[in-house]
């Protein structure tokens, strides 16, 4: 994931090369905010810099989710292990290997569940990104359609008078 920062820091968009995933989402987020902040920037490139912000949070949600799945991977072993350890033992030590393969289940368990954790929220992330940008959609097809719904207006009411119409009777027929 740093390697990915990398070029964005040769570029000269963040001033540090970050050393952890946290440093580098703080730093990628901090250069897209002072990005947006330029008066410049038209809605197509908000539009970019809103997908970039995204794609950083939702990059951090998949390091954070492949961490726990090593975690989770190292528990799974363990759990193996003292199992394998349990089904070995001889009768006087099979009292204490099977607590610790217990200890080993249960610790394999809390692991899977923080994997769990870890991919809803990655799930609901997407799903957030996704109705915002439904409704982001939704403005720009409603402002659409009333700017072009106010263009035909303003033509045909022109084209009205331009055959003939008198602005009175207009009237009259916006009044009805």
């Amino acid at each position: 994931m740093l390697s990915a920062v990398q070029t964005i820091f040769e570029d000269g968009y963040i001033s540090e090369m970050p050393t952890s995933a946290a440093d580098a989402q703080t730093s990628v987020l901090a250069a897209i905010s002072e990005l947006g902040a330029d008066p410049k920037v038209n809605s197509m490139a908000q539009s970019l810099l809103s997908d970039a912000t995204d794609f950083v949070n939702n990059a951090i949600l998949n390091y954070d989710t492949a961490k726990q799945s090593a975690v989770s991977a190292g528990g799974f072993s363990a759990n193996a292990s003292a199992q394998a350890a349990v089904a070995l033992a001889g009768e006087q030590e099979f009292a204490e290997k099977r607590t610790i393969a217990n200890e080993a289940a249960i610790n394999e368990a809390k692991q899977a569940v923080l994997g769990a954790k870890n991919a809803l929220a990655g799930s609901k992330a997407d799903a957030l990104d996704a109705a915002d940008d439904a409704f982001a959609n939704a403005d720009t097809a409603i402002t659409a359609a009333k700017t072009t719904i106010d263009q035909a207006y303003t033509y045909e009411r022109e084209k009205a008078i331009d055959d003939g119409a008198s602005e009175s009777i207009i009237e009259n027929i916006e009044a009805y």
